[in-house]
């Protein structure tokens, strides 16, 4: 018994030589995207995705986030709009990345006032 490749990555190489690292079909050397057998479906995926309907959600109003508080009220309305389908995953997973940055810098900002305080203090002696 001949023992199937490991290796269930698509063989394609693209155009900067690297390989491509989407997982090959099964019984098929290629993905979806590169196997030269399927170029109808792919064309008929692509045209479909194309047509597909656009969720649009009217902008948000302007966040006055100053405090790590004020970032957790941020995280709760977005939680709540994803529940109730008022926001896209995309926009939320965004809002959430940038509000890890920002309770950062937040952390950032209020220890270096601090150390300045200290600094003052130590001086001042």
């Amino acid at each position: 018994m001949e023992l199937e490749s490991i290796d269930k990555r698509c063989k394609a190489t693209k155009p900067n030589t690297e390989r491509c690292k989407g997982w090959a079909m099964s019984g098929k050397e290629f993905c979806f995207t590169h196997d030269p057998e399927v170029k109808e479906e792919r064309e008929v995926a692509n045209k479909r995705g194309g047509l597909a309907p656009k969720v649009h959600f009217e902008p948000l109003p302007e966040a006055n986030l100053k405090t790590p508080n004020d970032v957790v009220i941020l995280i709760e309305e977005t939680i709540n709009k994803v529940r109730a389908g008022e926001m896209s995953t995309q926009i939320a997973t965004c809002i959430g990345h940038l509000a890890g940055q920002l309770i950062k810098a937040i952390e950032l900002a209020s220890l270096d006032q601090r150390i300045s305080i200290v600094e003052k203090v130590v001086l001042s002696r």
